[in-house]
């Protein structure tokens, strides 16, 4: 019985120092410091948002909520700008991005919406 007793003593310390050693490993996600509303024309719309270290980003977007396309920043920054083309005119959008660090973190902003103009407005940068 007392060899029982040994064994689980022996495997609580280890356990517990491992989970020490594990949260001194853990990684911060990235966050998002701010997210503008988007600013389009008839076919194209710029979202911009800024995050707290510099991030890769997705933004996956689509004209319902089902968001089937992307557009990919693949450089690191923290200040970012994606002009989205190719949309439909006086058209409602939905979109979320995702941005990920050097490590391999991930962040999700909340989702949001945007909308193109009408024809014969200026198109955004």
């Amino acid at each position: 019985m007392s060899k029982f007793c040994l064994a689980l003593v022996t495997v609580v310390v280890f356990s517990f120092s491992s989970g020490a050693v594990f949260a001194a490993e853990k990684q911060v996600s990235p966050k998002f410091l701010t997210i503008g509303n988007g600013v389009g024309g008839p076919h194209t719309c710029q979202l911009s948002w800024k995050t707290d270290k510099p991030t890769r980003a997705t933004v996956y977007y689509g004209d319902t909520i089902f968001l089937d396309k992307e557009y990919d920043i693949t450089t690191y920054k923290q200040d970012h700008v994606a002009v989205i083309k190719g949309l439909k005119p006086f058209s409602s959008y939905y979109y979320q991005v995702k941005v990920s660090d050097e490590t391999g973190n991930v962040a999700y902003s909340d989702g949001g919406t945007f909308g193109t103009t009408h024809e014969g407005y200026p198109e955004a940068d």
